[in-house]
């Protein structure tokens, strides 16, 4: 099931960035950053993935579109920010569907999702920390770590 996710994830995050699925249309963002936790320890390496899935679409949005995917990478220290339209601009504004994932979906990740996730993107900044089921971490000298 892990490897479903990460592929979907993986798949819509290329098909928004690379292919220019969707529209042109530009939808509200707004700065989030965070850490991924597993096993009480940050996890080193992945992606993490901000899909939104507001039940009404943000104003001005005619289409009824919840809006573009944003992404970010795992980095060694566990910290990520997600990047939707410019490098770490944030995600798009309402009710979001995180999902996290290894960076190389064909190579086993030892923590995993405890379930759906969602996380309500507001105006400004957000933050938050993402505990993965698992026992595999990396030492971090982080004094939050």
């Amino acid at each position: 099931m892990r490897f479903s996710i990460v592929h979907s994830a993986v798949a819509v995050g290329a098909c928004f960035t690379f292919s220019g699925c969707g529209s042109s249309e530009r939808f509200s963002v707004a700065p989030v950053k965070g850490k991924v936790i597993c096993g009480g320890k940050p996890v080193a390496e992945g992606i993490v993935q901000f899909a939104p899935i507001s039940a009404q679409p943000p104003s001005g949005n005619k289409a009824g579109r919840p809006g573009k995917s944003g992404a970010g990478e795992i980095k060694s220290d566990g910290t990520f920010e997600i990047s939707t339209y410019a490098m770490g601009d944030g995600a798009v504004v309402g009710k979001c569907r995180v999902l996290a994932g290894p960076s190389d979906p064909t190579k086993p990740w030892a923590c995993k999702l405890p379930g759906p996730i969602e996380f309500e993107v507001k105006p400004g900044a957000n933050s938050i920390v993402i505990t993965l089921e698992g026992d595999k971490g990396t030492n971090s000298s982080d004094p939050a770590g």
